[in-house]
């Protein structure tokens, strides 16, 4: 396995910034990620006030760049799969929407047609 370096955690924090529609953020932007470097370690935060509040990602506290680098790759990957459940979901929907109104008209055809 590779180094991970602070440059490759910059990257996915910008993967996780673009997901979420954040290009290039400002300091402090709501809902918008950055690495906290600490006691030797690393951190993902995601920022929750415009004062800077943030709160945690993982409860890990702060760890290595190659654990956080594995941590966000999942994360990613989550979000990901949860972005494509979400759109097969409203595809259902759709679809659904779309059979009950093909069975009101046949109904309605058919009423007509008896009538």
């Amino acid at each position: 396995m590779e180094r991970i370096t602070e440059k490759m955690l910059k990257a996915q924090v910008d993967c996780l910034n673009k997901m979420k529609g954040f290009e290039n953020p400002p300091y402090s932007t709501i809902g918008s990620y950055c690495l906290s470097f600490a006691y030797g370690g690393v951190s993902l935060h995601q920022y929750t006030t415009t004062g800077g509040g943030i709160r945690e990602i993982f409860p890990c506290g702060h760890t290595t760049k190659k654990d956080l680098f594995n941590r966000i790759d999942a994360y990613i990957k989550g979000g990901e799969w949860l972005g494509m459940l979400n759109f097969l979901d409203k595809v259902a929907k759709v679809v659904a929407v779309m059979i009950v109104s093909l069975v009101t008209s046949l109904l309605l055809f058919i009423g007509a047609l008896i009538w």
